[in-house]
């Protein structure tokens, strides 16, 4: 009996070990998936030359962030004109700061709280009737988010938000943005999801199932865009892994 109950316990192990090694694999080769494509990206990026954003309106939301700030920092380079979303004044009142001591000041802060429709809403049409048409939309603000199993996650905590921010929200921005960019035949919106969104991880069941619907509907806005023969309007996903900040 003692026998049996060894051999049994080493055959778990065995198809443990399988599936573990299985699941290793699967991501080494996503990952390996994600490197070509980027790279293959980066080819055509350096065949085709850089998009002119010189006094183009470009909207960051979580410019208070890391990605962000850095994000900001870069397009003000390229002169172009900022509008900065937070809901975190003080983060955001730094960002300017920050950019104007380096010598930019073509730079317009709102407070912003992304998951309140009329907010984004009414935010939107200030922009619209004292700056003008935004043509470049960074959505990049995030909530944060802690570990959990599926068993432990809380609707308020690790849900509602997730959702208003990941994925309500932007679809609001797009719908904000999009016609006037559609008229024009001329904008971009890039998002920032997560490698969580193409790699199976234990913990993160909420965050990762809504950086792939976030990842989702800018893919079927890009397929939206090409099926009405816009080929203006471009759209940019973003797979970033562990952000410092």
């Amino acid at each position: 009996e003692n026998r049996n109950n060894v051999d049994s316990n080493f055959k778990n192990y065995l198809i443990n070990l399988k599936n573990l090694l299985f699941i290793y694999l699967y991501q080494f080769l996503i990952s390996l998936k994600i490197v070509f494509s980027s790279f293959i990206h980066r080819l055509i990026a350096l065949c085709h030359p850089e998009k002119s954003i010189k006094n183009q309106i470009v909207l960051i939301t979580g410019s208070g962030g890391y990605l962000g700030r850095h994000l900001a920092l870069e397009f003000a380079k390229r002169n172009a004109i900022l509008v900065l979303w937070d809901v975190n004044e003080d983060a955001n009142r730094q960002t300017v700061e920050q950019l104007k001591s380096q010598g930019f000041f073509k730079i317009y802060p709102f407070k912003v709280d992304l998951t309140d429709q009329k907010a984004i809403k009414s935010t939107a049409e200030r922009i619209r009737l004292t700056l003008g048409h935004v043509s470049v939309v960074l959505m990049v603000a995030a909530a944060s988010f802690k570990a959990k199993s599926i068993l432990d996650t809380n609707f308020e905590q690790d849900i509602e938000m997730h959702f208003k921010i990941s994925y309500l929200s932007q679809l609001w921005l797009i719908q904000e943005f999009l016609q006037p960019m559609i008229n024009k035949n001329w904008g971009h919106f890039l998002t920032v999801s997560s490698n969580s969104a193409l790699i199976d991880m234990p913990l993160i069941s909420s965050y990762a199932s809504f950086k792939l619907a976030q990842t989702k509907l800018i893919e079927t806005l890009r397929e939206e865009l090409i099926f009405n023969g816009i080929d203006g309007v471009k759209t940019t996903i973003a797979y970033p892994s562990i952000l410092k900040g």
